[in-house]
């Protein structure tokens, strides 16, 4: 089943039945809208019941990752600001591998 969404992620990888991660790209550090980043992660997470991760990022030296974490039949949203593409691509590679 597709799904569109209108204005959603700029980059979604579907890496298996269980993981999916949706990157939205922006021009400058300006337009991010870490509302829009968040709405997402819950939409992929309704719709489809994956392992989802959203990255807001403007391709460079700025990235904020998303995603949900469950700790004693409690679910949080984590959230993490890195300034190193380096850093951010072996944490989103290490989610891939621990969710997929």
């Amino acid at each position: 089943m597709n799904t569109i969404i209108t204005g959603g992620a700029d980059i979604s990888v579907r890496l298996s039945e269980t993981t999916c991660i949706w990157i939205e790209t922006k021009k400058t550090l300006e337009d991010f809208k870490e509302g829009q980043a968040i709405g997402e992660l819950f939409l992929i997470n309704k719709l489809h019941l994956t392992n989802a991760m959203t990255v807001l990022t403007d391709c460079n030296d700025n990235w904020i990752i998303y995603f949900f974490m469950k700790i004693k039949d409690e679910q949080y949203i984590v959230t993490s600001r890195i300034n190193i593409h380096h850093t951010t691509l072996a944490i989103i590679k290490q989610f891939v591998l621990e969710e997929g």
